[in-house]
């Protein structure tokens, strides 16, 4: 049985899961992050994709990979392509190469309701307190249809139903998959939508345009903010 190997956040651990379901060989995944929390639900996602694992909380994930990725018969990045295709930013991180994946939808569409998931926050500036994205919301969608998600479980709002810090991870994938449109950040939920083909609306981050965990298959399915920030 082959031996693999990834890294980084939920996000990251979706994308390389996308890759492992086209692996040819039998395996074991081993995921390493810096986070505890942030491990466990990617335990959850690696389970409902039925993965074997072995995870790992690292200190330094470079330290980490550098030391021990040679005891791994195939080491994965989080890249869509498998590798870095525009000119490297501070932020990237390439500590291999691979394949990329080929087949970015799943193959089990719900049917959709007429219902909008907004993510309210995802980590830092990834926030309604920074991005307008109750503004945005208020003006383009009925707001008899809004479901609110999110971990903030002190956000209060008068319309639409609160899920935040109410729904587990699990469900909150479950009502963005039968669910017609999503609007959030760069995240495992905006990913988690595209690949349920789930038009979206994003509120950028640092990479601007650039997530390179976003399949080019993808990108039909988002509308970026009008005020994209720079990857730079």
């Amino acid at each position: 049985m082959d031996k693999c190997l990834g890294f980084g956040g939920l996000g990251d651990c979706f994308i390389v899961i996308l890759k492992l379901l086209e692996y040819p060989n039998q395996f074991i995944y081993t995921h390493i992050d810096t986070s505890q929390s942030r491990l466990d639900l990617s335990m959850q996602l690696l389970d409902m994709f039925k993965i074997k694992h072995d995870c790992h909380v690292v200190l330094d994930i470079k330290k980490w990979w550098y030391e021990h990725n040679n005891e791994f018969d195939k080491c994965f990045n989080v890249f869509a392509k498998g590798y870095i295709d525009i000119p490297i930013r501070p932020y990237h991180w390439q500590p291999c190469i691979d394949e990329g994946y080929n087949d970015p939808f799943t193959k089990n569409i719900r049917q959709k309701f007429e219902h909008i998931v907004v993510q309210i926050n995802s980590g830092g500036k990834r926030s309604y307190k920074y991005k307008p994205i109750i503004e945005y919301v208020s003006k383009n969608y009925n707001k008899d249809k809004i479901l609110w998600v999110g971990t903030d479980k002190d956000f209060k709002i008068d319309y639409g139903v609160n899920f935040c810090g109410k729904f587990s991870f699990i469900q909150t994938l479950e009502i963005i998959s039968t669910s017609k449109y999503f609007v959030g950040f760069n995240s495992m939920l905006l990913y988690w939508a595209l690949y349920n083909k789930i038009n979206s609306y994003l509120f950028t981050d640092h990479q601007g345009k650039e997530d390179l965990r976003i399949h080019n298959e993808w990108k039909k399915y988002i509308t970026y903010d009008l005020n994209v920030e720079e990857g730079f």
